[in-house]
């Protein structure tokens, strides 16, 4: 390497990863920056959505903000709130016990633990859901029973 490239090397940080043949991977950020000092524009290579699909993702979007804040509106009181979330965590709860007691006589121990951690993960929800504030049950309430 000359000193010509060490000085050119000098702007480029230190963010690059080698690859195992030796070529070197770079970072968008990087790629952008280097762009840069090069003088090439790299706005081209980007891809661009069209004006009716950024519009029907807006709609959707507004449809989706305008109906959660329906649903926050119109939300039962708390006691109620949170039977639903503990009712609809329980039923997933059921169906993994039930998938659990298939798989048990079999030897595929992935799967066995895959789903033992999926249960804990979801009797520790529902543990948390009992002690939640009302601000934070809305939340969750929204994402569980009404999959927002």
């Amino acid at each position: 390497m000359n000193a010509k490239e060490k000085l050119e090397l000098k702007h480029v940080p230190d963010q690059i990863i080698q690859n195992t043949d030796g070529s070197l991977d770079l970072g968008s950020d990087i790629e952008a920056k280097v762009s840069e000092l090069v003088g090439e524009d790299i706005s081209n290579d980007l891809p661009v959505k069209s004006s009716s699909t950024a519009a029907q993702d807006d709609r959707k979007t507004e449809e989706k903000l305008s109906l959660r804040q329906q649903l926050l509106k119109n939300a039962p009181e708390e006691k109620v709130m949170r039977a639903q979330v503990v009712a609809k965590l329980n039923k997933d709860k059921d169906i993994l016990e039930r998938g659990l007691s298939k798989i048990r006589g079999t030897k595929n121990f992935d799967l066995i633990e895959e789903l033992l951690r999926e249960l804990r993960t979801l009797i520790r929800e529902i543990h948390r859901v009992m002690n939640m504030s009302f601000e934070a049950l809305k939340l969750v309430w929204l994402k569980v029973v009404h999959n927002f």
